[in-house]
């Protein structure tokens, strides 16, 4: 009687434990991001958006880890893995006044320390898969998204390949002015970027009658 009790214990031990890990508060920081990635199949790259902007206002996840997975996702071809990037992108940008830098005052918000250059890369490379697909709609929405922290001179200099796709994408929807303009104000232009400008000049000024 005793042995059938220890066991009958034992089981129910076993039992909470199983029951405790399938609980959603045990759910790991990677499992969570994975979530809202794949809420990208249902509720494209909103839903992915919310639940990201939700877990991280509960301090349940990072966006360091989100990026590292939306970047991981566009290197396998995954087919969403371009609206999951613009979901992490869209998040950034809702929750940019909370996302405090280590230079800022203490009680501006919290402190998570991103790698700026790593979200910009994010957006390039979501921005080119689009692109090639023709999709510039979808383009023009993430390769300049989640927020201006990363758009520096440094980054661009660093990056001359997104910076000629910025502008294409811009001037592929309409907005050809602005195309230029952000080409001209740089310091000094690498050579992909040169090409862009000198490519969308000439077709704006034939568009034109020029």
């Amino acid at each position: 009687m005793r042995r059938r009790r220890w066991l009958d214990c034992l089981f129910v031990a076993v039992g909470l434990s199983s029951a405790a890990l399938l609980m959603p508060g045990c759910k790991s920081e990677r499992g969570r991001i994975q979530d809202a990635y794949e809420a990208t199949s249902t509720g494209g790259r909103v839903g992915a958006a919310d639940r990201l902007r939700r877990d991280w206002a509960l301090g349940r996840i990072t966006f360091r880890e989100a990026v590292n997975l939306a970047h991981a996702k566009l290197e396998s071809g995954d087919p969403l893995a371009v609206a999951f990037a613009g979901g992490v992108l869209d998040a950034l940008l809702i929750l940019e006044p909370s996302l405090r830098d280590p230079d800022m005052p203490q009680d501006a918000g919290r402190d998570e320390v991103l790698d700026w250059p790593v979200v910009g890369a994010l957006a390039g490379k979501a921005g080119a898969i689009a692109a090639a697909r023709d999709d510039f709609v979808l383009a023009e929405s993430v390769v300049l998204g989640g927020t201006t922290r990363w758009q520096t001179e440094e980054y661009w200099a660093d990056n001359d390949a997104h910076d000629a796709l910025a502008s294409t994408v811009l001037h592929k929807r309409g907005r050809s002015q602005e195309a230029i303009d952000r080409l001209r104000a740089r310091e000094r232009l690498g050579e992909q970027s040169q090409q862009a400008l000198d490519t969308i000049e000439r077709e704006w000024r034939r568009a034109r009658g020029g």
